[in-house]
């Protein structure tokens, strides 16, 4: 671009580091981000949003984390995608624990935890077979007012897999009764009578 005499803006920089980092080219998006950043442009949140999903995308948490990091530094607040990625990334790359950290950031820093990323962080924890954790997770959710019925469907599921058919039938059971939700798996409904 720059050949042709055309100066790319910081909005083509963003759009094209994103495509990079959608195509799996994270090497070439590095690139463009030095190149950027030596051209004397500041890194937005939404580029540095991309780049740590590259990095989670490959699996390298320890770059993505130190992006975040010096995300912060330079005084950019994170926003509820960032958080979003890193959160999903932890949990893809079986650190679960982290991701319930950056979660409790989230909330601090007063950007709204989705139920999605409350799923993910519950469906996380529970894969590792951290049932108090999760646990910990949804009872925040709900006081939130956060989860929705499939947040139900995934704590069901594992209590009915961990043969804790009791915790799933007399404890969420009743408790959903009394919110109004209704499993969207029927055989729950059967296995509890």
């Amino acid at each position: 671009m720059k050949g042709r005499g055309f100066v790319p803006t910081q909005f083509i920089y963003t759009f094209v580091v994103g495509a990079c980092v959608k195509q799996g080219n994270l090497e070439e998006a590095l690139s463009l981000k030095d190149e950027l950043v030596a051209s004397g442009r500041p890194l937005s949140l939404v580029l540095a949003t991309s780049l740590m999903k590259g990095y989670c995308d490959q699996g390298d948490l320890d770059n993505a984390l130190d992006l975040y990091t010096s995300v912060l530094k330079q005084g950019i607040l994170p926003n509820v995608v960032t958080y979003s990625v890193l959160i999903d990334g932890c949990c893809r790359n079986g650190n679960v624990g982290k991701a319930f950290e950056l979660y409790c950031q989230m909330k601090q820093t007063r950007v709204s935890p989705n139920v999605f990323k409350v799923n993910t962080i519950i469906n996380g924890f529970l894969k590792k077979n951290k049932w108090k954790e999760a646990l910990v997770v949804f009872d925040g959710a709900v006081s939130f007012g956060v989860v929705n019925v499939f947040t139900y469907n995934i704590l069901m599921h594992w209590l009915f897999n961990a043969d804790k058919v009791k915790e799933a039938c007399c404890d969420l059971w009743d408790q959903m009764e009394e919110r109004n939700r209704r499993l969207v798996v029927s055989n729950h409904q059967l296995q509890c009578g």
